[in-house]
């Protein structure tokens, strides 16, 4: 984040376009996805995303090891990991059978898809999806004790 500027119209205008990507996904409301994520202005798009889509956000802790990771994903049987490519190492060979679709922000290594590239595909439309809300909007997942 350092050194970025989003104006608040810039951040609901991507949410609003990965909403709808999510959307086309197929993911409805109640699906899950999990976010392996450095700071930077994705976490809050993806966020935001998530809670008007009515999906589940699942943050997973960047400074866990790989099987601590791929537990959590299995476990909250997320539809989408998006991870950050200095992250990619702890899932790349672990979640390809877990999750349907995987995403990265940077470089993609492997099967990852970049967040980014994610953009082209989507049908161009920044207004709002149109979800029925609940009260839930994250997921913490406490890692077993």
């Amino acid at each position: 984040m350092e050194g970025e500027t989003t104006t608040f119209g810039e951040l609901v205008s991507k949410a609003n376009q990965l909403s709808n990507k999510f959307a086309d996904l197929g993911l409805t409301r109640g699906d899950v996805v999990a976010g392996l994520l450095l700071n930077g202005t994705e976490f809050y798009e993806i966020t935001l995303a998530c809670t008007q889509s009515g999906l589940y956000f699942v943050p997973i802790n960047t400074h866990l090891a790989g099987p601590e990771v791929e537990y959590i994903v299995r476990d909250c049987d997320a539809s989408v990991l998006i991870v950050h490519a200095e992250l990619a190492d702890k899932v790349v060979g672990r979640i390809e059978d877990a999750v349907p679709h995987r995403v990265v922000i940077g470089s993609a290594p492997g099967r990852l898809v970049q967040l980014r590239s994610l953009h082209p595909l989507r049908r161009r439309n920044s207004r709002h999806p149109l979800a029925r809300l609940g009260d839930d909007v994250h997921l913490r997942h406490n890692w077993p004790t």
